[in-house]
């Protein structure tokens, strides 16, 4: 159904209108599906001191995190409790953003020795890294 309009000053307004209502145009689109982003290791140091920390870390471009698994256990680290997490932004020419998120967990070995860290696997939003 098209308004008919009775001031002359708003004919190309309500012309307009009734051109968005017949061809659809004013009809929301469907969303883009999310991004996946781009999510990758972050390859750990190859020694480490014993009062410091061992790390592994993902990091992900281009999206938000949804989820995310759980990092291993790794005998002979003790886990430390929680995340470090890091977010970058950096300002691209023409105005853009780029952020990228970083999540980490440290282990700290009991003792001094050389160990092998096992394959293991990570998903981040739904995407497996090994």
């Amino acid at each position: 159904m098209v308004r008919q309009c009775s001031v002359r000053r708003w004919w190309l307004g309500c012309w307009l209108a009734g051109w968005l209502l017949l061809t659809g145009v004013s009809q929301a689109q469907p969303a883009a599906p999310a991004a996946a982003g781009q999510v990758s290791l972050v390859a750990p140091a190859a020694s480490v001191p014993l009062a410091g920390p061992f790390t592994l870390a993902f990091r992900l471009q281009g999206a938000a995190l949804a989820t995310h698994s759980a990092f291993p256990e790794i005998e002979g680290f003790r886990k430390a409790d929680g995340l470090t997490t890091t977010t970058t932004t950096r300002l691209l020419p023409g105005g853009q953003r780029s952020t990228e998120l970083t999540v980490t967990q440290r282990y700290f070995p009991y003792t001094e020795g050389d160990y092998v860290v096992p394959a293991f696997t990570l998903t981040v939003n739904g995407q497996v890294l090994r």
